[in-house]
């Protein structure tokens, strides 16, 4: 038995006009993005050279605030991914609980 293709979906050209019809807007907020990007880069290049010395955290006060920050930012995305799936497969036992950690996922 021969395999028929399957025919790609027709998308509807309104909805991927904005896409292909771009102002000078468009074009400025990508640049200025990623000069953003690349400033990001270059002081993270830099600290990974340099030792985290050139951030100015120089006492263990510092760095403790730093880990506790990374480590609470972990969580919180964890927290995230794992209400997100559970609200977008439809799982019903989590509905009271969502809203309260999606609340505090906002305030964070």
């Amino acid at each position: 038995m021969i395999k028929q293709r399957q025919q790609r979906p027709v998308v509807d050209p309104r909805l991927i006009q904005p896409i292909l019809r771009t102002g000078g807007a468009y074009y400025l907020l990508v640049a200025l993005l990623a000069a953003v990007v690349a400033a990001g880069l270059y002081v993270w290049i830099r600290q990974i050279r340099l030792g985290l010395a050139v951030t100015g955290m120089n006492t263990p006060v510092y760095w403790g605030l730093y880990i506790t920050n990374f480590v609470f930012f972990i969580g919180v995305s964890r927290e995230r991914h794992d209400f997100g799936t559970s609200a977008t497969s439809g799982q019903r036992m989590l509905k009271p609980v969502q809203r309260v950690v999606i609340g505090s996922l906002l305030m964070s």
